[in-house]
């Protein structure tokens, strides 16, 4: 169809995490951030160690794999059809209120066809699949 996925990260470790984190706050003091602000930032941008679904080798972050499509492209084909294949986008603009994480459009948590079919059908986030569920 004329997309190329390509998983851009998969499993860390928690101190992959760790330096991710440290990354994004110094990103942000860098651009004039006072580290309080600096520090609050990145912690809306980086799950804490511990605390990842990378760490848990739970998902995958997905971007284009190739220069005749754009991540946007090949987000927007995820979004419509990832479902097909046993995978939800995790963190959408949606769901923040429920999940508590920021939308991330690249990042992809297998659940099985099954359940994957039917929180795109009704609508629903992990979390609500899994209160429903129980």
């Amino acid at each position: 169809q004329g997309i190329y996925p390509t998983i851009t990260s998969s499993f860390r470790t928690a101190e992959d995490q760790q330096d991710i984190l440290e990354s994004k706050y110094e990103h942000y003091q860098k651009i004039g951030y006072s580290d309080k602000k600096a520090k609050a930032y990145a912690e809306e941008w980086v799950a804490m160690p511990g605390t990842s679904e990378h760490e848990l080798g739970l998902c995958v972050d997905i971007a284009s794999g190739d220069s005749r499509v754009t991540n946007q492209e090949v987000w927007d084909w995820l979004a419509k059809n990832s479902y097909k294949y046993g995978f939800i986008e995790r963190y959408t603009a949606e769901k923040q209120d429920i999940t508590g994480i920021i939308p991330e459009e690249w990042h992809y948590r297998y659940v099985g066809k099954k359940a994957a079919e039917e929180m795109h059908e009704n609508d629903l986030c992990l979390e609500e699949y899994l209160q429903k569920a129980s």
